[in-house]
């Protein structure tokens, strides 16, 4: 156990020592570069209140992040890592705003450990065949306004 989490400590070390030598600017249009020799796309979205936003409920407070790792949503009791639950709040954010789009790109969910997400059906977990383990709450399932 030991010897694992000195492994984890040190590849996150040497992450840090590799992007900390990037300006911000820097560090985008490498990750832009490799994606794109990838057929990938790269896109920016605004991080305001995605750490203190509950995925779940929407409910925005301070209070949310007791700790630099726990998020605890105070409106609905949702619980998870601070940081996943960031990626869920970006990922939504990105997705609302390529519906309204005319790009063109085709995004239309996002995946999740456990299952994907998309803005008119909201969670549809993965089959239980596939051996994977749900670390998401199903997401009620959100009225279809086209029908």
């Amino acid at each position: 156990m030991r010897r694992t989490r000195d492994s984890v400590l040190e590849l996150s070390r040497r992450i840090a020592e590799r992007t900390s030598r990037y300006r911000p600017n820097e560090l985008y249009e490498y990750v832009e570069y490799k994606a794109e020799a990838e057929g990938l796309f790269v896109e920016t979205t605004n991080p305001k209140n995605t750490s203190k936003r509950c995925a779940e409920c929407g409910y925005i407070h301070d209070d949310n992040r007791p700790s630099r790792d726990t998020f605890e949503c105070q409106k609905c009791g949702n619980q998870n890592h601070a940081d996943y639950n960031a990626a869920k709040n970006v990922a939504d954010v990105y997705l609302r705003r390529e519906q309204q789009s005319s790009r063109g790109r085709g995004v239309s969910q996002y995946a999740l450990k456990s299952g994907t997400v998309t803005p008119n059906r909201g969670y549809t977990p993965y089959s239980t065949e596939s051996g994977v383990e749900s670390t998401d709450k199903p997401h009620p399932q959100r009225a279809n306004p086209s029908g």
